[in-house]
């Protein structure tokens, strides 16, 4: 099973569209890339935690249209 790193996870932050629109937490892209270093790590310990495990947080399914 493929797991992604910590480096894969800041290339696609710091690839994402400047945005000024928030989520639904109010977090919009400037604020995520100027912290992508900090939000690395747990982001890919999620992700791969809910690959290994097959498990998907209802809320990651959500959108704000």
């Amino acid at each position: 099973m493929m797991e992604i790193s910590e480096s894969a996870v800041i290339q696609i932050i710091a690839s994402l569209r400047h945005l000024k629109a928030k989520d639904a937490y109010g977090l919009d892209t400037t604020f995520l890339k100027s912290h992508k270093e900090s939000f690395a790590c747990p982001i890919a310990h999620l992700i791969n935690l809910s690959i290994r495990h097959n498990l998907f947080s209802s809320s990651w399914k959500e959108a704000v249209v």
